[in-house]
């Protein structure tokens, strides 16, 4: 007794069928992730844009051994942070250091003193920090839109973070790619936070420290979160 089989000809439409529904599938997939990384640039640039504009705006200094400060001169209080651009606990906690800013410095009631030292970036950080130093030396003020732009080369990782930054960077910022690589080769703030650093024992990223008036730093005595701060900055108006 023989088995009756479709026709090929029947098969092959129903075959061609399914194979177009599937490759429809997959380009379907690939449009949605690309539409979605292009929504997550839009949304980081977005968010840079917006700090670097709030940074603008804010009273900018640097200390006796040049470390960058935002801020009110004459705060009672200074939050100073000891960084990676490429470190994830920095990244993490960078949401934290921008609620500071906004509810503190920006309000006139605490400074923000930020600090790099080489950790998870390696010389690649020392490398973004003496491009950023030289931004602010182009151009004052560049330093704190370099600190933005070097946080996200940092979460993008070795593509954007690398030997190679110096040119996007400087085409980002609009300076003079020259003058940036020529000042870099001299630039030494990387090695003076690292100085600072180990005087005060601040080995890993990110370490938080205080500082009330001119005093010399100081550990937290309790958490570093926003809710943590807001007590210790509360406290510094009344000393």
């Amino acid at each position: 007794m023989s088995v009756k089989t479709k026709p090929q000809s029947q098969l092959l439409p129903l075959e061609t069928a399914s194979r177009n529904q599937r490759n429809m599938l997959i380009i379907g997939g690939i449009i949605l992730v690309a539409l979605l990384i292009a929504l997550v640039a839009i949304l980081v640039s977005s968010n840079i844009t917006s700090n670097a504009q709030r940074f603008a705006s804010l009273p900018q200094s640097r200390t006796a051994d040049g470390a960058f400060v935002l801020g009110n001169p004459d705060a009672p209080i200074t939050l100073i942070e000891f960084a990676d651009f490429a470190c994830v606990h920095c990244h993490n906690y960078k949401p934290t250091v921008d609620a500071f800013i906004e509810r503190f410095v920006a309000t006139g009631q605490a400074k923000f003193e930020f600090r790099t030292i080489m950790t998870a970036g390696g010389a690649n950080t020392g490398y973004a920090s003496r491009l950023a130093e030289c931004a602010e030396e182009q151009r004052p003020g560049a330093f704190w839109e370099a600190y933005e732009v070097f946080y996200e080369y940092g979460r993008r990782g070795p593509t954007a973070y690398n030997e190679q930054m110096a040119r996007p960077f400087a085409d980002r910022l609009n300076l003079n790619l020259s003058q940036l690589l020529e000042c870099s080769r001299t630039a030494s703030q990387i090695q003076k936070d690292t100085a600072f650093a180990q005087q005060n024992g601040a080995t890993s990223t990110p370490t938080v420290l205080y500082r009330l008036g001119n005093g010399s730093p100081r550990p937290l005595t309790g958490g570093r979160e926003i809710d943590d701060l807001a007590v210790l900055v509360e406290a510094a108006q009344f000393q």
